[in-house]
């Protein structure tokens, strides 16, 4: 029985964390980085070594014929790459719990939002040059419904918010709430439609759970809510969503289709020769959240955001991953990595929560076949230019004394 093969791909992936794999063949693979597991008799444990335990659970049954668990865990040895990574210790009943409140709170904020658009609201902003980085009352009002739907119900979380008021940074707790209150407010102040609530649940910084409220000229009450969790798919009105398959023979974005770009992409990126042409329908929406999570709708063929924060992006990277379609982060060298989460390794310290409050980087999401095709041919001008960004990014040398070089 290979086991020794998962616990490689597992140590490999994400070293020293506990982490369990729904396989589809009926069981639920845990790894743990020490040995003290609860005894149960629908678990199997294999002790490796001194310290990691593997935990094999059937979903089915709490018994099950060893000729089958033999034959799944060959089977995950062989086809590790589908598998998805799930929090030991979080069921799908507490993570649909969870998604239920974020779809709530977005539902509830959107509306708020939507009807204040034609009204007076209170402009400012956020920097010394008038007319960036604005804030509304709206902005402010939207976040404290969401707060007050959030907290009520799980007053052991903790909350990042962008119009958080206070400097004042608590050691970060095992779930961090990251939500944008309005995502576009410089198209929200000026009437447009294109804007956005993001209400995201992360576990020691990965993205568990994402809702999205958008306005939706065919919706009853003017909005609709995008969502997903871990393991349960993205929806939309009750409709699972998926990413756009690429319809090139060489999966290259297609004319006719439509792709988001930052409004400065060609002077800060390069694209080699093979893109031209070949970038699909660009639009710039000024909306991270909304052109990401259009991605895992099938709207977009791909997405490149930012730089943004991490309340722009954490519900849009749940909810392009559970439609099928993958999502990278931009690197020091100008070239893309797999996104495997913010702070790790994750410490429960005030230091976490400043680096997730901080945290500014530029995001690439779309369906797996063509995320390869346009981080091969897309780059970064000028690499030192994201230095500073960089350093507070998850990639840096001090957050990575597990290996050498990242994934």
């Amino acid at each position: 029985m290979p086991i020794k093969s998962i616990v490689k791909y597992i140590r490999d992936t994400m070293p020293g964390s506990r982490l369990s794999f729904l396989t589809d063949c009926g069981f639920l693979i845990s790894y743990l980085p020490t040995s003290s597991v609860v005894s149960h008799r629908s678990f199997v444990n294999y002790q490796l070594g001194l310290k990691p335990v593997v935990k094999i659970q059937s979903i089915a049954t709490s018994t099950y014929d060893a000729s089958d668990l033999s034959r799944c865990v060959s089977h995950v040895a062989r086809n590790p790459m589908p598998l998805k990574t799930m929090p030991l210790g979080i069921d799908d009943v507490q993570l649909k719990e969870f998604e239920n409140v974020a779809v709530e709170a977005a539902s509830k904020a959107g509306s708020f939002v939507l009807e204040r658009i034609t009204s007076i609201m209170e402009i400012k902003s956020k920097t010394d040059r008038p007319g960036r980085d604005l804030v509304t009352d709206v902005d402010r009002d939207s976040q404290v419904i969401i707060s007050d739907i959030i907290t009520s119900r799980f007053p052991d979380h903790q909350f990042l918010g962008e119009e958080d008021q206070t400097e004042e940074v608590d050691p970060a707790a095992e779930f961090v709430w990251a939500v944008d209150p309005i995502d576009g407010t410089a198209n929200y102040v000026n009437g447009s439609m294109t804007h956005a609530v993001s209400v995201a649940l992360m576990h020691r910084g990965s993205p568990i759970v994402g809702a999205i409220w958008s306005p939706w000229p065919t919706s009853s009450d003017g909005g609709i809510v995008v969502h997903a969790r871990l393991n349960g798919g993205t929806k939309r009105d009750g409709e699972t969503m998926q990413v756009l398959e690429p319809s090139d023979e060489f999966n290259r974005p297609v004319s006719g289709r439509l792709s988001a770009l930052p409004g400065n992409a060609r002077s800060v990126f390069k694209f080699d020769n093979r893109m031209r042409g070949h970038a699909g329908d660009v639009r710039v929406t000024g909306s991270a959240a909304h052109e990401m999570s259009s991605v895992g709708t099938g709207l977009y063929q791909f997405a490149i955001g930012g730089v943004a924060a991490v309340w722009d992006f954490a519900a849009a990277v749940v909810i392009v991953q559970e439609a099928g379609g993958e999502v990278m982060i931009l690197a020091p060298d100008g070239s893309w990595r797999d996104f495997r989460g913010w702070s790790q390794p994750y410490t429960n310290t005030a230091e976490t929560f400043k680096h997730l409050r901080d945290w500014r980087g530029i995001m690439l999401a779309s369906h797996p076949k063509t995320m390869q095709f346009i981080a091969e041919n897309v780059r970064f001008r000028r690499p030192s230019q994201i230095g500073k960004l960089w350093r507070r990014g998850p990639w840096h040398p001090h957050r990575r004394r597990h290996r050498r070089h990242p994934a």
